[in-house]
C-alpha cells in the first residue's frame, strides 16, 4: 500500500539521513528532502523535526493479509496445507524426509522458512540463527493528524524508534524500537512482555517528538521477535 516513508532528524544526529539518501538512489527510489519549514507545513506532528527525507513511493504490506492471499493463491494451484503439527526434517537417501505426528513426506528438496524457530529444526545453526525481543506500543484514540492518510510511516533520528500511523477501527498509532538486545532462547516467549526500559523510552519519545502523553490514550504494549544478522 503506497503511503510514503518519512525519516526525520532533529539536527543533532542526522548523518543517517545522507546514508538513507544514498541507499534510496541506489535502489531507484524517489525521495524529497524537507527542511524545518517544510516539516512544519507538511508534517507538524514532528515537533523536534529539523530535516527529513521523504521516500515518496514507499509503502507497506499487512503481513496477515499477505499470508492469507498467498495461501488462497497457492491452494488454487493445488497446494495442500498440513497445519497444527510438530515437524522434523532429516536426510533420507538422496532426498529429504519431513515427519509430523500424522504423516511422513518425501521430496528431493525442501525449503524451511521457520524464522526464529529454524534452529529447532537445525540446532547446528544456533550461532547464526537467533532472535531478540523488540517492544511495540499502540496508542488508540490519537488525533486525526496521527491517522492515515494525514500521517505516514516514520522513523525518528538515531533514536531507533519507528512506526506507522493509526487506522481508526483497525489499529492505533504504532511505535516500535529497533535494538539488538540479548538473544532469547525460546522463540515462544511471552509477547505480552516488553524489553526492559521500553515503556519509559517509548513514552518519552512520543512526548518529545509528538507532544502526546500516553496517559491520555489507551496504550497497549507487546513484543515481536527479530532475527538480526550475526
Amino acid at each position: 500500500m503506497a503511503a510514503g516513508n518519512l525519516n526525520v532528524g532533529d539536527g543533532e544526529a542526522d548523518a543517517h539521513l545522507e546514508t538513507l539518501e544514498g541507499n534510496a538512489h541506489r535502489g531507484g527510489a524517489k525521495i524529497r528532502w524537507l527542511d524545518a519549514d517544510d516539516l512544519r507545513r507538511e508534517f507538524p506532528q514532528f515537533r523536534r523535526g529539523r530535516r527529513a527525507v521523504l521516500e515518496e513511493e514507499a509503502g507497506f504490506l499487512r503481513a496477515t493479509d499477505c499470508v492469507t492471499a498467498l495461501r488462497e493463491l497457492t491452494e488454487k494451484h493445488g497446494v495442500q496445507f498440513a497445519t497444527g503439527h510438530d515437524a522434523a526434517v532429516s536426510r533420507c537417501g538422496g532426498g529429504v524426509e519431513v515427519r509430523t505426528d500424522s504423516a511422513t513426506y518425501h521430496a528431493p528438496q525442501v525449503v524451511v522458512a521457520a524464522g526464529g524457530w529454524s534452529k529447532l529444526f537445525f540446532p547446528e545453526l544456533g550461532r547464526a540463527l537467533w532472535q531478540c525481543q523488540q517492544g511495540i506500543m499502540y496508542l488508540e484514540g490519537v488525533p486525526a493528524a496521527f491517522c492515515r492518510p494525514a500521517f505516514v510511516p516514520y522513523s525518528g533520528a538515531d533514536t531507533g524508534f519507528y512506526g506507522f500511523p493509526a487506522e481508526p477501527g483497525r489499529a492505533g498509532l504504532n511505535l516500535a524500537r529497533y535494538l539488538v538486545t540479548d538473544p532469547i532462547d525460546d522463540p515462544d516467549f511471552d509477547r505480552r512482555a516488553t524489553p526492559s526500559g521500553f515503556v519509559e523510552a517509548a513514552g518519552e519519545f512520543v512526548r518529545r517528538w509528538f507532544g502526546l502523553d500516553p496517559g491520555d490514550y489507551r496504550a497497549t504494549y507487546e513484543s515481536c521477535m527479530y532475527n538480526p544478522p550475526r
